[in-house]
């Protein structure tokens, strides 16, 4: 007797989900939840575009949270976000998790960045090639006098492992060395920006709009004897800066089409006029 009413119990919590969804719906019992999660750097970005669809669409509320790149891949992947914001493109073992959890994911590239190199506003150094900037993040150089800067002791500055924009620095200028071991990690840009205007011997990076006078962003050279480029909106758009970027957005093959009308919208002239407007480049 006791088991038939457990199992009518757990027959009454499934018919319930079935009926009402965790994943679509909101606590406003009229309105769908999208859930958006990832990249700090697409933060700014990801909240202008739910501000927008929701006056759209007001039956849909969008929330968004930050976190890094990997910890949206990761809760899309797990079933916790709807839609995964990225600055970089899915990795190896990502895509093994998806086919473990019996997930497919899509996505699509829906603007243009830049990691822009930030210094203390009072460091003399003006540029750096992509030799030097290995040095600096492996540790290898040590002291801002090797680059023509002030007797100062270099401390790296970076994001943790789960942030897109580590990822990304890590494959593009270490190819895969690791940061230097006694590099401050912090959990988001705005962090990053305040203790790299703390501190003379700092060395930083952060996505093109989080950029603020209180630092001093690098011209950045690939290699000797080519041209250093400031970080803008215009040389991530032209492709001159050597640090320019995709930011990606991806979500679950199975998505309900209420969903996928969010995406299209993102990538059409509204979503996009949005981009450029928050200090991105939008998709060709």
């Amino acid at each position: 007797m006791r088991i038939r009413a457990v199992k009518l119990v757990v027959a009454a919590v499934l018919l319930t989900l079935l009926l009402h969804p965790w994943w679509q719906r909101s606590p406003h019992p009229d309105r769908f939840l999208y859930r958006l999660e990832g990249s700090d750097t697409m933060l700014a970005l990801a909240q202008a575009w739910a501000r927008a669809y929701a006056e759209r669409r007001p039956e849909v509320a969008v929330a968004v949270s930050g976190g890094g790149s990997g910890s949206g891949l990761t809760a899309l992947l797990y079933g916790h976000a709807d839609l995964a914001l990225a600055s970089r493109a899915v990795a190896a073992e990502e895509l093994e998790l998806a086919r473990a959890t019996g997930r497919e994911l899509r996505g699509t590239v829906v603007a243009f960045d830049g990691v822009a190199l930030i210094v203390h506003g009072s460091n003399p150094v003006a540029e750096i090639d992509y030799g030097s900037l290995r040095g600096l993040l492996t540790g290898r150089i040590g002291n801002w006098r090797t680059l023509g800067g002030e007797d100062t002791r270099v401390l790296v500055m970076s994001r943790e492992a789960n942030s897109g924009t580590y990822a990304y620095l890590k494959d593009r200028i270490l190819g895969g060395e690791e940061f230097e071991r006694r590099a401050l990690l912090l959990p988001s840009s705005q962090d990053l920006i305040q203790a790299v205007a703390r501190d003379r011997g700092a060395l930083g990076y952060v996505g093109l709009v989080h950029l603020t006078p209180a630092v001093k962003a690098l011209r950045v050279r690939r290699g000797p004897g080519q041209p250093a480029v400031a970080p803008s909106q215009r040389t991530a758009r032209d492709g001159t800066y050597p640090l320019a970027r995709p930011l990606y957005l991806y979500w679950s093959a199975y998505a309900a089409p209420g969903l996928l009308g969010f995406v299209d919208f993102i990538l059409g002239s509204e979503g996009q006029r949005l981009v450029e407007q928050v200090g991105f480049v939008a998709r060709p």
